[in-house]
């Protein structure tokens, strides 16, 4: 029996390669970075004239793995559960009474999916919604109160091109460099993990809006001629067809040392997160996903400056200038967003 397994990327994490302007598959595997993120002042703050502003200030923030599905006994056991049990209580919702998600940390290590025990990389098939003539341009369905047209809605769901794109962002600096997803080791100390998926469906979602064009969003300062508005959703989602078996290898990036793998026996359709996010960031994912018949719990920032992170992963000179982040009237999603980048090297 097959069953469809979603890989979600959430959070601050450079993926690529970026879709072909034709949408047109491309040879695996789909590479994901996460950049090294101590805390730190944001560079618009940096650049503010005036004192800056706690939020401006760009939070501590850990690789993650979660997923509800058991792992092998056998093989690499989660570094914590939750919901925690407190008191001989556990925590319950409503909806999912005995649900649990297993988490792991790999700090500074390289991940390899492999399915079924295959042994080859597969096809990378970019999920696209075409209307009329083609694929719209996102500007086009962002309104003045900085939402996104209703009436597109259905045409977008899962849509990559909701995705934030280097290539639209910066042009000059949308290529990763080679060097950040490399197998020789010691990795570059600007990257805390590595991810590969041989093979899948790549689309795109959102805890709080799993289906529509997204969140209205400008990217400011600009490094293109024109601002570049488009409507965002936070994820992207890579779906495999998987039989029995999911494995996900792991490396050292400071020794190149093979590490304890972590194993699922797959029986039903499943997800599994793989993210890079502050702490308490983590815990509202959690939360959303554990109470799903509730309100998600969302942000209120004006702008995203975690997405700075971005910039010391890639090609392209740092002028010391600004560097561009979503900036919203409000943000309708809890979480940090994911980018699209060229494949380098």
């Amino acid at each position: 029996m097959i069953y469809k397994v979603r890989i979600i990327f959430d959070g601050v994490v450079a993926i690529g390669p970026a879709p072909n302007e034709d949408f047109s598959k491309q040879p695996g595997p789909l590479f994901a970075v996460m950049p090294r993120a101590n805390r730190q002042m944001s560079r618009a703050a940096k650049l503010n004239t005036g004192d800056p502003l706690p939020h401006n200030y760009i939070p501590v923030h850990f690789p993650v793995v979660f997923t509800d599905l058991e792992s092998s006994k056998n093989d690499r056991p989660p570094d914590e559960t939750y919901p925690y049990k407190t008191h001989g209580q556990e925590y319950a919702s409503q909806e999912n009474p005995k649900k649990t998600y297993s988490l792991w940390y790999p700090v500074r290590e390289r991940l390899i999916f492999r399915f079924d025990n295959e042994e080859d990389w597969g096809d990378l098939d970019y999920q696209a919604a075409a209307g009329p003539g083609g694929p719209q341009p996102k500007e086009q369905l962002c309104k003045d109160d900085g939402n996104c047209d209703e009436q597109e809605e259905k045409k977008y769901a899962g849509d990559i091109q909701a995705v934030a794109n280097m290539s639209e962002i910066w042009p000059d600096r949308y290529r990763i460099r080679a060097e950040m997803k490399s197998a020789h080791t010691p990795a570059p100390h600007e990257v805390t993990t590595q991810v590969f998926v041989p093979r899948g469906k790549v689309s795109s979602g959102g805890i709080a809006r799993k289906e529509g064009p997204g969140q209205c969003a400008t990217f400011r300062p600009k490094r293109t001629l024109e601002h570049l508005t488009k409507c965002l959703v936070p994820e992207v989602v890579v779906t495999v067809e998987v039989e029995t078996k999911v494995d996900i290898l792991s490396f050292s990036l400071d020794t190149g040392e093979k590490l304890d793998r972590i194993s699922f026996n797959v029986d039903r359709a499943a997800d599994i997160w793989i993210g890079s996010a502050d702490p308490a960031d983590i815990r509202v994912v959690l939360e959303n996903l554990l109470q799903p018949h509730l309100e998600p719990v969302k942000r209120y920032d004006e702008a995203d400056y975690d997405f700075e992170l971005y910039y010391q992963l890639l090609e392209g000179d740092d002028d010391g200038g600004g560097l561009p982040v979503p900036r919203a009237i409000r943000f309708g999603e809890p979480n940090c967003y994911t980018t699209l980048v060229g494949g380098g090297g």
